[in-house]
């Protein structure tokens, strides 16, 4: 009965967020930002919330973030959050599985853009959609600890914040709690916060016919497609915090100027983003899966630097990797 239900809810709602790798060149919040002193409450006023009808709920998060972004630059916009996703898909490296990484997409809104729902539903792929994408480009992302104070300072400097967690069938029902079987993981924005319950208001992209009030108890004064939750209850959790802000470019310039860093072990079967940064290093056709070339490729890496030649990128692997990088 509950994979009944379980598979019910993933059919019906599935989710989008892949957990990003590690990245040695992610830029922290704190590097640009100082702490303020903050309000007991705060709540930023948002975007109409969206509904996803599938698993992109990375693109959807990040689309009205970005039109609060221009809102208060002076430009009104309705951006696509297919059009993001879409072409997030293009690069992430699992082009045959629902769902994306977050850095990913943030990468195509800062470096992209993201094309306007008029533009992308009424132009044909081409040069008139990429000049719609570059008026919509976003000044850059940063990450933030995860912990509450650092959380609350995120939102309240930039109106926004965007993270994931993992959600099981409760939180369907309106209740965070310990994920005992995970439904996978879910990207959200997150744009306010109740200090004195430590807890934090979120906008969900299921629409405004989701329950949307929870923390372990209705609470009428969240908006329907909102919702209310516990720092304690997601605070072993929640991952890949971001908030989209004007980054300074020497900041950038830097992190552009390092090497990337693997962190992930890697072997026959993976894919994904790094699975593809390990093709590109290798010189070998790059698709994001790591096959039987992939693995001839690393065997000979292996054998060449006097390692168990076993095909799989673990810990000695990497540490080869990223000293010749």
């Amino acid at each position: 009965m509950f994979d009944f239900i379980r598979n019910f809810f993933v059919k019906k709602y599935p989710r989008g967020a892949l957990k990003n790798p590690e990245d040695s060149r992610n830029i922290n919040i704190s590097a640009f930002q100082s702490p303020v002193s903050l309000p007991r409450q705060h709540l930023t006023k948002m975007p109409p919330v969206k509904y996803q009808g599938g698993s992109e709920c990375v693109g959807f998060s990040i689309a009205v973030v970005a039109e609060l972004y221009f809102l208060r630059k002076g430009l009104t916009v309705e951006l696509s959050p297919i059009d993001l996703y879409r072409e997030s898909k293009k690069i992430d490296g699992i082009s045959d599985q629902p769902g994306t990484y977050p850095i990913v997409a943030a990468k195509i809104a800062v470096k992209q853009g993201i094309a306007s729902v008029m533009a992308y539903n009424s132009l044909p792929e081409g040069d008139l959609l990429m000049k719609d994408r570059a008026k919509y480009k976003l000044g850059g992302y940063a990450f933030v600890n995860s912990n509450y104070d650092a959380l609350c300072q995120a939102i309240y400097q930039n109106d926004t914040a965007t993270a994931s967690f993992n959600v099981d069938i409760n939180w369907y029902l309106g209740i965070i709690g310990k994920v005992l079987r995970s439904l996978g993981r879910h990207y959200v924005v997150l744009h306010g916060f109740d200090r004195d319950s430590d807890t934090l208001i979120g906008q969900n992209s299921w629409g405004v016919n989701w329950i949307g009030q929870i923390a372990g108890f209705i609470n009428p004064k969240v908006a329907p497609g909102h919702f209310e939750m516990a720092w304690q209850d997601v605070a072993s959790d929640i991952v890949d915090i971001m908030v989209f802000a004007d980054v300074p470019k020497e900041l950038i310039d830097a992190a552009k100027g390092l090497p990337y860093q693997f962190s992930t072990t890697m072997r026959f079967g993976s894919m994904g983003y790094e699975v593809k940064k390990l093709q590109e290093y290798l010189k070998i056709s790059v698709d994001g899966n790591f096959g039987g070339k992939t693995r001839e490729a690393v065997i000979k890496l292996q054998t060449a630097n006097g390692l168990v030649a076993d095909g799989i990128v673990g810990a000695n692997t990497r540490a080869v990797l990223n000293k010749k990088i």
